[in-house]
């Protein structure tokens, strides 16, 4: 009998013998491996809201699960060495993980990230000695030795006092066989957000690649570290391509003045964040959330497009292809040709950037991804005379600030306003009480199932949200009437807000549908002319009234904008440019890299006239 139990419960046994004996380890290395996801479940537990099946829960336990399974690697990996010195090591760069992962936390709110990486590796040993002496003997580092100590305690105590209890029964040894198997099992399996990450072969892809936001301060440590690795080296590639065409273009003074130019002149481009135009009283919403814009309209100062898409409901894409001077329908990618601002600044133009989201969500991949391109020392070098130093809350704070800096003797200005705009949270866009808290619950009508005091509150915040956004536009088109300026406005992508189901903010997941499609993607787009260009330019006015119909994708402004600036380049592309009547030519518009936008509605609207 004994003999039949040792040959069904041995192998058992022995799957679980390695983490028994070394079991000190093995609890340090769990702790060492996902401590921001050990933190986090002790925090939802004082919060009372730690509950099966809620996502902050699963989230924390899935990082949890994969720090536990790769301790159980390391732990037989110790097991089968057999070396003190060998599990002294792995101690030693445990800890030393943890020690930098707290200084960077406590000293600077932030992660081990690409960013981080990119500065550490650009970083001499005369900044190294600085930066040292300045955050070697904070209070914040203080708190990181001091836990690192204590773990590290723990840990020699552990180990002293398991020497003398090393053995178990078969029994036992089975019984803890099975644990160990089924942890090894269940973070392997949860390692499929990683392995989906790691299966991503370009910035595109790991941008929508959904693996619960890896990069996110309280990550495991194997997965975050994974992160950083493959999306330096993704970036690697892409970053240096525009890098070079753009110093290359700059360096051949590859664009110049057309004669005869305007001698002097504005380009104020202001770049919205999260605009759902349909819940704009400029495009037909029956809340008047525009009032300026709606005014500058009625003047015939304001032009407003009404037929623009974003391709994509991520910045960080969009954006990229926007700065680019391709053209996606043209299946032309974003990093093989120069970034119009460096275009600009070759011709004459003095080039300033003030962005709104410069250090906002710095651990995401969309956030390195973008700010990686834009804010390369060789691309600022190229592109931009000035930029700003900090975020504000509030946009208008970002325009006021860029007003104080604001060269006005410069003959001819290219001015770039990145703003935060409606992003979530929409309650944050805009300061409280001065009247901007305009509408609440009580003012939304429309009527759905699913729309309760809760959601409709969501829906005014966003109305909110867009009347400061016009408040902001209307600070820029006051400051620049009495010159020769030009701004155009428009969107990075939209926003869904409760708008036909159950759901805000913007769905990376599903199947791409007329009804997303016309909330995520269909986005504002506006000149506003200022009475002294409108008298020296009626042609253009007159362009840009008879084009406001045509249909456009937001990545090809860069042809309008170098058409207004009087730009002669070879990167001018007419076919991508609804002002020239002449040369312009609809193609294809593409969303998510495979739905025709069109189609998709052309399909929606025919679906609907069948069913009525």
């Amino acid at each position: 009998m004994n003999g039949f139990k040792r040959i069904l419960l041995g192998p058992v046994s022995a799957i679980g013998r390695p983490v028994w004996r070394e079991l000190p380890f093995f609890l340090a290395a769990c702790y060492l491996l996902a401590p921001a996801s050990w933190y986090e479940i002790y925090t939802l537990i004082l919060k009372g809201v730690f509950e099966l099946g809620d996502y902050y829960t699963e989230r924390a336990f899935t990082f949890v699960s994969v720090g536990v399974a790769v301790a159980i690697v390391l732990t037989v990996a110790v097991h089968a060495v057999g070396r003190r010195s060998f599990k002294a090591a792995l101690y030693v760069l445990l800890l030393a993980n943890l020690l930098m992962g707290r200084f960077i936390y406590y000293n600077f709110n932030a992660v081990f990230s690409p960013s981080l990486a990119i500065i550490l590796g650009e970083t001499t040993p005369g900044e190294s000695r600085e930066f040292l002496g300045a955050y070697l003997a904070t209070s914040a580092s203080v708190h990181a030795y001091a836990i690192v100590v204590l773990v590290a305690g723990i840990a020699v105590m552990l180990e002293e006092l398991w020497r003398v209890r090393r053995t178990s029964s078969l029994w036992g040894g089975a019984a803890g066989g099975l644990v160990v198997l089924a942890l090894l099992v269940c973070g392997v399996v949860n390692m499929q957000y990683t392995v989906a990450m790691l299966r991503c072969s370009n910035m595109n892809e790991l941008e929508k690649c959904d693996y619960f936001y890896i990069g996110n301060w309280d990550v495991d440590e194997a997965s975050n570290y994974a992160y950083t690795l493959h999306t330096l080296r993704l970036t690697s590639h892409e970053i240096g391509e525009i890098v070079d065409n753009t110093c290359r273009a700059a360096q051949r003074r590859e664009a110049a003045m057309k004669a005869p130019a305007d001698s002097a002149l504005t380009l104020v481009v202001v770049i919205g964040e999260s605009y759902n135009k349909h819940h704009a009283s400029l495009y037909g919403y029956d809340l008047p959330t525009t009032p300026n814009m709606d005014r500058e309209q009625r003047l015939g100062n304001l032009v407003a497009f009404t037929d623009v898409i974003a391709p994509y409901n991520t910045t960080s894409v969009t954006l990229k292809n926007v700065f680019s001077c391709n053209s996606m329908n043209q299946g032309q990618q974003w990093y093989d040709y120069p970034m119009f601002p460096a275009l600009f600044k070759t011709a004459g133009y003095k080039v300033m950037l003030w962005d709104n989201q410069i250090g906002t969500f710095q651990t995401a991949v969309f956030s390195f991804s973008l700010n990686s391109v834009l804010f390369d020392r060789r691309v600022i070098k190229a592109s931009y005379d000035g930029l700003n130093s900090r975020n504000y809350n509030y946009d208008g704070d970002l325009v006021d600030d860029y007003f104080r800096h604001e060269d006005a003797g410069a003959p001819r200005q290219l001015v770039l306003l990145h703003l935060m705009g409606q992003h979530l949270q929409y309650a944050d866009r805009y300061p409280h009480g001065k009247g901007y808290d305009r509408w609440t619950a009580a003012h939304i009508k429309r009527e759905a199932p699913y729309l309760n005091q809760a959601r409709k509150t969501v829906i005014a915040n966003y109305a909110n949200a867009t009347l400061y956004n016009d408040a902001v536009l209307e600070r820029i088109f006051a400051h620049y009437r009495k010159r020769n300026a030009v701004v155009m406005y428009f969107s990075d992508h939209g926003e869904e807000v409760y708008d036909y189901r159950n759901y805000f903010g913007r769905d990376h997941n599903i199947s791409r549908s007329a009804q997303l499609v016309r909330n995520d993607n269909e986005i504002p787009l506006v000149l506003w002319f200022s009475p002294v260009y409108k008298a020296r330019h009626p042609e253009v006015v007159a362009r840009a009234q008879a084009a406001c119909h045509r249909p456009m994708v937001n990545d090809d402004v860069s042809n309008m904008l170098l058409d207004l600036g009087g730009i002669d380049t070879r990167y001018y592309n007419a076919s991508r440019n609804v002002l020239d009547a002449r040369g312009f030519k609809p193609v294809r518009r593409i969303v998510y890299d495979h739905y025709d936008y069109d189609k998709l509605v052309r399909e929606a609207a025919r679906y609907q006239s069948t069913t009525k």
